[in-house]
C-alpha cells in the first residue's frame, strides 16, 4: 500500500506559488523576490498544516510521521535563502552605509514620476511613437505643437538617480519625421520600468504608433494612423483619416471611423461599428477570434464575408460548403468594398 510522506504536498504548493510569482513578475505586476522575502514564513505554516492533517487522518493508533526527504531539503534551502535575504535587506533598510542591493533583485522604492514635454513640429508632417513599456493614448490638440505627458513607474534604490534617468528613458528625435521612443535601459539601479504616455497632436499629422505590451487608444483625430502591436488591446474612435491596425494578441475595437480601414489581427476579437455609412473600403482579417460588424442598414457596398472554421450570422444569404461559409453580395453602390475574413471564428453582422 502506498504511504503518504509529509512534505510532498507542501513542495507541490510551493512550486505552484513560485511559478505564479515568477509569471506575475514577468508581467511586472509584483516583485517575486520581494514577495518571497516578506512572506516566506508561509512555508512553515503550510508544512505544519500538512503534518497535522496527516496525523489527524492517519488510521494508525500511534501514527509516525514519515517525511519526503527531497521535498523537505528543497524547502529548507528556500527557507535559508529567504532568511538570509531577510537579514540582508534588514541591514539595507537600517544601515546607511549599505547603498545598493539591486544585484540581489531587491529595490527599496517603487516610484512613479510624471514628465511633460512640448514638441515643436518644425514643418514636419509625420509622428512615430514607439513605447514597448506601457500604454499609448493619442488625443487631439487645438495647438500647433505636440504635447507629451508621461507617467513613469520604476523600482529603484535611489529616487534622485531614478528621476534623473527620465531623459534617458523618454527620447525625442527629429529627422524626416518626429520620433518619440521609450528606451529599454540596461541598468541594474532601476528595473521594471513602465511608461504610460498621453500625446496630444494637431490636425492632419500622419501618425505611426507601436508597442509590445499595453493598451493603445486613439480618439477624435483628423489624421491617418498606422498602429502596430504585438500584444495590445486597441481602441479607435472618430478617426477621420485612413486607419491601419496590425495586432498579434489582443482585442481590437473601432467606432465611427468611416474612411479606408484595414485591420489585421491574429488572436482576439475584432469589433467594428459605425452610425454612419462607410465611405471607403473596410477590410478585417482575423485568424483566431470573432468579427463583429455593426453598420447602418442603408450601407451600400460589395460585401464579402468568409470563415473556414466558424459560422456567419447575417441577414445576408450565406453559402455553406464543407470547407467554408461565405457571403458575396452587392448592395447598391459598388464603389465601397467590405471584406471580412475569419479563419477560426464567427462573423456577426
Amino acid at each position: 500500500m502506498r504511504r503518504f510522506r509529509v512534505g510532498t504536498f507542501s513542495m507541490g504548493i510551493l512550486l505552484i506559488l513560485v511559478g505564479v510569482l515568477l509569471l506575475l513578475d514577468r508581467f511586472k505586476i509584483i516583485s517575486s523576490i520581494k514577495f518571497i522575502i516578506n512572506w516566506w514564513p508561509i512555508i512553515l505554516i503550510i508544512l505544519g498544516i500538512e503534518i497535522l492533517v496527516y496525523i489527524y487522518f492517519s488510521k494508525e493508533n500511534e501514527p509516525k510521521v514519515k517525511y519526503d526527504g527531497f521535498s523537505i531539503f528543497i524547502i529548507i534551502i528556500l527557507m535559508l535563502f529567504s532568511t538570509g535575504a531577510y537579514i540582508v535587506t534588514g541591514l539595507f533598510d537600517n544601515v546607511p552605509e549599505i547603498k545598493d542591493l539591486s544585484v540581489f533583485g531587491y529595490y527599496k522604492y517603487e516610484s512613479t514620476f510624471d514628465k511633460e514635454m512640448i514638441i515643436t513640429l518644425d514643418s514636419l508632417k509625420s509622428l512615430s511613437i514607439i513605447n514597448n513599456k506601457g500604454n499609448i493614448t493619442i488625443r487631439p490638440s487645438s495647438k500647433d505643437n505636440i504635447e507629451l505627458k508621461a507617467s513613469v513607474f520604476m523600482r529603484n534604490n535611489d529616487e534622485d538617480y531614478a528621476r534623473n534617468m527620465m531623459d534617458s528613458i523618454i527620447e525625442v528625435k527629429k529627422d524626416k519625421k518626429i520620433y518619440i521612443s521609450i528606451n529599454d535601459l540596461v541598468n541594474t539601479k532601476i528595473q521594471n520600468i513602465n511608461v504610460n504616455i498621453e500625446i496630444y497632436v494637431p490636425e492632419n499629422l500622419i501618425i505611426e504608433a507601436e508597442n509590445m505590451y499595453g493598451k493603445i487608444s486613439v480618439e477624435d483625430l483628423n489624421s491617418s494612423i498606422n498602429i502596430n502591436s504585438e500584444s495590445s488591446n486597441i481602441f479607435a474612435r472618430n478617426i477621420k483619416g485612413n486607419l491601419i491596425i496590425n495586432n498579434i494578441y489582443g482585442n481590437v475595437e473601432v467606432v465611427n471611423s468611416n474612411k479606408n480601414i484595414q485591420i489585421d489581427n491574429e488572436n482576439g476579437n475584432v469589433k467594428f461599428e459605425s452610425t454612419e455609412a462607410i465611405k471607403e473600403n473596410l477590410t478585417i482579417k482575423n485568424n483566431y477570434g470573432d468579427i463583429y460588424l455593426n453598420i447602418p442598414e442603408t450601407q451600400e457596398a460589395i460585401v464579402t464575408m468568409k470563415t473556414k472554421y466558424g459560422e456567419i450570422y447575417s441577414d445576408l444569404p450565406v453559402e455553406t460548403s464543407e470547407t467554408e461559409s461565405k457571403v458575396n453580395k452587392v448592395i447598391g453602390n459598388d464603389k465601397v468594398k467590405i471584406n471580412l475574413e475569419a479563419n477560426n471564428g464567427n462573423i456577426y453582422n
